[in-house]
Formats: C-alpha cells, structure tokens, sequence
C-alpha cells in the first residue's frame, strides 16, 4: 500500500501545472512536499517546519485516525460531530443527495427545493458546492451572483432551470459558505 500511495504521490507531481522553477521543485521534494504546497501554503525556507509535509502525511501516516476516519474525511459528519464552537469551519447550509435536497439550516434537517439554494446564493453572494468526501479541489462548484444579477457556476452564467438541474444531479454533496 505504501508503495502505490508514494506513486499515486509521484503522478501528482507529474500531472502538476505549478509552473514552479526546478530548483524549488526540488527543495520541496527534499522537504517531502509536492511542489503545489510552495503556492497553497506561501511556503519557503523560514515556514516549511510549521507544515506537515505531503510525504509524512500521505505515506508515514495514512491511517492516523483508525476508527474516527469517518469522521474526518466525511465533510458532513465532520460539521456535526465536532460543531462550529471547536473548530471553524464553512457553515453548511444544504445537503444534496440522489436529486433531493436537504437543508442544514435550523437545529432539524429539513426538505427543501433547489430554487433554495439559488435564493441562498443571492443572499450570502457566493456558496460552494462540493463532495462531502474527498479533498484536493476535485468536483468543487462556486456558485456566485454577479452584479448583472445572474447566478454564475464556475464563472458560466446558468440560467436557473440550468442550475436546479445541476443541483438536483449531485449525489452526496454539500452547499457551505464562500470562505
């Protein structure tokens, strides 16, 4: 397993599009970070001991949280369990699931429509939308409304029929606040 982890690791560092000079690609692999961690952390030679590096992470330390994984990759469950108080995270306001749309709003899940979440958006301005698993950016929609008034996804203006569509085609997903 370890082997496949450090070259799914390896593949990463491929497929990267950083743009990042050699010599830095090179000083965070010694570190054991993926180039991408120079740009996400603003990371350099005086912050790189502050960072858990990608290699211990991934590598060293896959199954750290043994029976509380579930808790800690699962977004939704990770909102409820630990609660706004200990730790910030984006409020979750909607849960979609096989074309129905839950909303996380009040102490009580509740039904609620996709036309919701539209009038959310207007009202909070951006929200976004993503996998209550998984992590690294994949399957993330911002959702924003644009001075014309329009509701944008991924800066492609949707009309609202579009977007319910969209919504209600999300499995297992959350709607949060724009952070």
């Amino acid at each position: 397993k370890s082997r496949r982890r450090t070259k799914t690791l390896i593949a990463s560092e491929i497929k990267s599009q950083t743009g990042i000079p050699l010599s830095r690609r090179t000083f965070a692999w010694r570190h054991g970070f993926l180039s991408e961690a120079l740009i996400i952390y603003e990371m350099n030679e005086e912050n790189i001991q502050d960072y858990l590096s990608d290699y211990d992470r991934y590598i060293k330390t896959p199954k750290i949280n043994r029976d509380y994984t579930s808790v800690f990759d699962n977004k939704l469950i990770f909102d409820r369990f630990v609660g706004r108080e200990l730790i910030h995270t984006p409020d979750v306001f909607f849960w979609l699931h096989d074309g129905v749309v839950f909303s996380m709003l009040g102490e009580a899940t509740a039904a609620a429509r996709p036309i919701d979440v539209i009038h959310l958006c207007r009202k909070k301005k951006r929200l976004i939308v993503k996998p209550v698993t998984g992590g690294g950016g994949k399957g993330i929609l911002l959702l924003e409304e644009k001075d014309t008034g329009e509701i944008h996804i991924n800066n492609q203006e949707m009309g609202s029929s579009g977007i319910e569509k969209l919504l209600e085609g999300r499995s297992n997903s959350i709607v949060t606040e724009f952070v």
